[in-house]
């Protein structure tokens, strides 16, 4: 819908405007994936920079803060 708006003598104004394109939730959730997925990114980012995997849990409390290298792991199962 056009919609002219008088600014001043003889100075006008025309906008477009248009109505809701979405429900309130749609873009909730959307803005919550968003967010969630921005954080991982940001969160694996991090790890990589220091030298730790974040993608593996490692819950022993003696090395729990020992970064792991990935180059001396040996695969035990085939």
């Amino acid at each position: 819908m056009k919609q002219i708006i008088k600014l001043g003598i003889n100075r006008y104004i025309q906008l477009d405007t248009y109505g809701h394109q979405g429900d309130y939730m749609d873009n909730a959730v959307g803005k919550v994936f968003v967010a969630l997925i921005t954080l991982c990114i940001a969160a694996i980012t991090a790890g990589a920079m220091l030298g730790y995997d974040v993608t593996t849990f490692n819950l022993d409390d003696a090395t729990r803060y020992l970064p792991k290298s990935h180059g001396t792991q040996v695969e035990t199962q085939r």
